[in-house]
């Protein structure tokens, strides 16, 4: 006698749905996976099994799985064959998602960055050196001090995991570091700067305004925006993110953040669609849009 099971039409609708709204998230994950090992790999030169052990062992995103092409200088990486994402080296711009562009388009964009940092720069003094100086500052607990950094690493895990770097400035002198050398990190590896990146877009603009090619007070210099309210939006409300851009900042789920990051080729474009929604300088909203907004009028 044969047994048939018989799965209700609603559970299985129920399963289709589910499965329907959770699979763009895999793009997500896949995308995230693909541009952090490429960075780490072709730009930091760290050990991409370590990278798996460490910056990719959390969420879904530990269940993709990657592949190196160090010939092509690329990381592909995916889900169990659902979905996958690629991520190419460019000599001069670091590590993108290719999307559905052909690599080798890609590479002949490469140029080569100018060397500032000169032959014996262990002679010349930190920041633009390696050399520090023999100071003392009386005021700093020299124990302390060194029993903070060392903490970074070797203190309890719900508070430090993940530490790479920890570097102390005090007085714009280097006074205290300290690497996750069994990382295959010390001071000349290439870190993710991550949001780190905010704040120098927005020196960018500062640096743009003392020169007189920018003036942050104005309105947005984006041509898309001249003929609704968005006209209003200035580059300092940009600065401040305080737009009044309807944005969406969740990395865990499909939102504008994620839509931007690893399903489109122009960060910008996506970002100046962005429709209206608040008026500018009255509501502060967390957005990486308004970010690559500046970075295209600094370009």
């Amino acid at each position: 006698m044969k047994l048939k099971i018989v799965i209700p039409l609603a559970i299985i609708v129920a399963l289709i749905g589910i499965g329907g709204s959770q699979y763009p998230k895999l793009y997500i994950a896949t995308g995230y996976g693909a541009k952090s090992m490429a960075t780490a790999v072709f730009v930091a030169g760290r050990d991409p099994q370590l990278v798996k052990l460490t910056d990719l062992n959390y969420s879904i995103v530990k269940y993709t799985k990657n592949t190196v092409d160090y010939e092509k200088k690329t990381v592909t990486s995916s889900f169990w064959g659902l979905a996958k994402q690629t991520a190419i080296y460019r000599e001069g711009y670091g590590c993108c998602l290719i999307g559905d562009l052909p690599t080798d388009s890609l590479q002949k964009n490469s140029f080569q960055l100018p060397v500032n940092r000169k032959v014996g720069a262990w002679q010349i003094p930190w920041p633009n050196g390696d050399k520090l100086k023999d100071t003392t500052f009386a005021e700093i607990d020299k124990v302390k001090l060194q029993s903070a950094v060392t903490d970074a690493f070797d203190g309890p895990q719900e508070y430090f995991k993940g530490s790479a770097a920890v570097v102390v400035i005090y007085k714009g002198e280097l006074v205290a570091e300290n690497y996750a050398k069994e990382l295959g990190i010390n001071a000349e590896t290439r870190l993710w700067g991550w949001s780190m990146s905010k704040s120098l877009i927005n020196a960018m603009a500062g640096v743009l305004t003392k020169q007189g090619k920018l003036n942050v007070n104005a309105v947005a210099p984006v041509p898309e925006w001249q003929n609704d309210l968005r006209r209003n939006i200035t580059i300092n409300d940009l600065m401040h993110m305080s737009s009044g851009l309807k944005w969406d900042e969740d990395y865990g789920d499909v939102s504008s953040a994620t839509k931007m990051l690893y399903r489109s080729a122009n960060c910008y474009k996506v970002a100046i669609d962005v429709p209206y929604q608040d008026k500018p300088d009255t509501k502060w909203n967390y957005s990486s849009g308004t970010t690559n907004i500046l970075s295209g009028i600094n370009r």
